[in-house]
């Protein structure tokens, strides 16, 4: 079976090679491997290049997209899964780096589980420089996990609430992407979590590899790390303003303490009042669904003891 890996890049030459090593190194030997660059400012597209010219012999194939434009995580991530040809991807971060046996033990699931089509396994954080010492915790945690052993509308209902999933594990066999028409590009930071929930939707349910197959790789004190938070909380705001307006009224409890929680956060944070000018009427819709019911439920229970004192 051959098994796609696209590597998402942009401005990743202090952690590519590391990335790119612990593909060559998989245990597993048929992998098509695809680039996709997303007009990295530093010198990622000339260390590719050259580690391309060294390695190609490895793969089966390989091809190596260089964005003309910066077109968002989103977007490069599609233009690299649309390239490939094996019959499941894994979608990689150039900065991430892929366990030993990773791809072997996705293809021992998917001989184990024949009708799964996407399933995730675990992600080893470590913070900056790949060594034990810098290990922090494992996703998803042990709370977490429980999530996976959920029926479908119960993840469903879960989703809502937060994601549990590990999105640098994942391996989605290329017959779903293609059915659900890829990731959603309106939204240009956050590939994963509108993703899932169209998985859902569709009744494809969602599988679970308990074993480590990627090291997540965070830099929590870097400026271009800040700033890339900044862009996916506001890709996240955009998501949550477009997807939960069409689920509010099936949903309102959860919906309501959900953006809730989001729009305190984003006015603490200042992130996007500077950046959308419709957060005054989101917050005020929010509020006032949110004290509406409070109010009904109040007047409810006002004319029951008004009821039995009569």
């Amino acid at each position: 079976m051959k098994v796609s890996i696209v590597v998402v890049t942009y401005n990743f030459e202090d952690y590519i090679l590391e990335t790119l090593e612990s593909i060559k190194n998989q245990s597993y030997s048929e992998i098509e491997l695809i680039i996709t660059d997303d007009k990295s400012s530093d010198e990622t597209v000339l260390i590719v290049s050259e580690w391309i010219d060294l390695n190609r012999e490895r793969f089966s194939r390989v091809i190596f997209l260089k964005n003309e434009i910066n077109l968002g995580v989103t977007k490069n991530i599609n233009e690299g899964v649309k390239k490939a040809s094996g019959e499941w991807i894994k979608v990689i971060a150039g900065d991430d780096i892929l366990e030993n046996n990773a791809l072997k033990n996705y293809v021992s699931f998917i001989n184990e589980n024949p009708n799964v089509k996407i399933f995730f396994g675990r992600a080893q954080t470590f913070d900056d420089v790949f060594k034990k010492e810098n290990f922090g915790k494992v996703l998803p945690g042990k709370e977490e996990e429980k999530f996976f052993y959920k029926s479908l509308n119960s993840k469903k209902k879960w989703l809502l609430k937060g994601n549990p999933i590990p999105a640098p594990t994942s391996f989605i066999k290329r017959e779903l992407l293609e059915k659900l028409f890829y990731f959603d590009e309106r939204f240009k930071m956050v590939e994963d979590y509108p993703f899932w929930f169209k998985v859902l939707n569709s009744k494809e349910d969602i599988g679970y590899l308990p074993k480590v197959t990627v090291f997540y790789r965070k830099i929590s004190t870097s400026v271009s790390a800040k700033k890339k938070d900044e862009e996916i909380s506001i890709s996240m705001f955009r998501f949550d303003k477009d997807f939960y307006t069409i689920v509010l009224s099936k949903n309102s409890k959860n919906i309501v303490y959900k953006w809730d929680k989001n729009v305190k956060f984003f006015i603490k944070d200042k992130i996007i009042e500077n950046n959308n000018k419709k957060l005054p009427y989101l917050k005020k819709r929010v509020y006032n669904l949110f004290y509406s019911r409070n109010l009904f439920i109040i007047f409810i229970i006002f004319m029951l003891l008004f009821k039995l004192k009569k």
